[in-house]
């Protein structure tokens, strides 16, 4: 009789801001991962936000990957971080954590008036993407979808999982004596 083969879990944790640097930093981790023939990645979630482009890209990637991701919230997840997170196949929330969705901004500090005009057509463009993939896992209970023009929506514990952006609440534990990777370095 064939024992079934023991899973191979990799623990890691992932804390920056999202862009082209950090994205490409957890792909290569990721791959790594991945040729090191573990069957499920457990990674730590900590970010302000950034760039949704590269967001997305995290999201998709996360999303796609041949080995299960199971993400957690331990401290802040906001803005396209959280649309990152939601790419995982498993998420969990710590009792403590909070996450923050909100429209695309930008800091046009000194653009001309036609720069403007492309920013706001941008801004746009970047909200339909995001808005219709937070449509796709989140139920906004008591909250209106076109309110978030005007404001941040931010989601404590128990919100997130009423909402669906995460599955359940609990702690991020990797088993004493187990390698912590960075997916940032």
């Amino acid at each position: 009789m064939n024992k079934p083969a023991t899973p191979k879990l990799l623990f890691a944790t992932f804390c920056a801001a999202i862009d082209q640097f950090s994205a490409q930093k957890f792909s290569n981790n990721l791959a790594l991962a991945t040729q090191k023939e573990y069957t499920e990645l457990h990674i730590s979630f900590q970010s302000t936000g950034g760039v949704v482009g590269d967001g997305i890209f995290l999201y998709n990637l996360i999303k796609s990957s041949p080995i299960p991701v199971i993400a957690y919230n331990i401290g802040s997840v906001q803005s396209i971080a959280t649309i990152a997170f939601l790419g995982a196949s498993r998420r969990i929330v710590n009792k403590h954590a909070l996450f923050m969705i909100h429209r695309t901004t930008f800091t046009p500090q000194f653009a001309t008036g036609e720069l403007l005009r492309e920013f706001t057509l941008m801004a746009d463009l970047e909200d339909k993407r995001t808005e219709a993939l937070l449509r796709d896992h989140v139920t906004l209970h008591g909250r209106d979808w076109t309110s978030m023009k005007e404001n941040a929506f931010w989601f404590t514990a128990e919100e997130a999982v009423k909402a669906g952006i995460a599955d359940s609440i609990g702690d991020f534990s990797p088993p004493k004596g187990d390698q912590l990777w960075s997916f940032i370095l």
